[in-house]
């Protein structure tokens, strides 16, 4: 595997099943929602790769670590991202980690 920090990827080398876990900590303030998804090659499976905050107070900053664990099978060089989908409000986050492992 590849990392890229310069465009936020990891770019998959051999052809078998993964374990992909990404997380962080989200920051909403006042009322908002935001939504974080894994992306393969540009493309994502809102329904198995996301993650979702939500805040419903005025006035209140939320802060919330989220995570999510998937496991895929992946090709060579395949890129693995992860990017905000929907963001409502202001949003921001911290401490992501994006950790890919090759099961089979």
């Amino acid at each position: 595997m590849i990392a890229n920090p310069a465009n936020n990827s990891i770019t998959v080398n051999i052809f078998g099943v993964y374990e992909i876990t990404f997380s962080l900590t989200n920051q909403i303030v006042a009322i908002g929602s935001s939504q974080y998804s894994i992306f393969f090659n540009n493309t994502t499976n809102i329904t198995t790769s996301n993650i979702f905050f939500q805040a419903n107070v005025v006035l209140l900053t939320t802060r919330a670590p989220g995570e999510k664990t998937i496991l895929t099978t992946l090709n060579p060089n395949d890129v693995i991202t992860v990017r905000p989908t929907a963001v409502v409000g202001t949003n921001s986050y911290g401490n992501p980690t994006l950790i890919v492992t090759k099961v089979f």
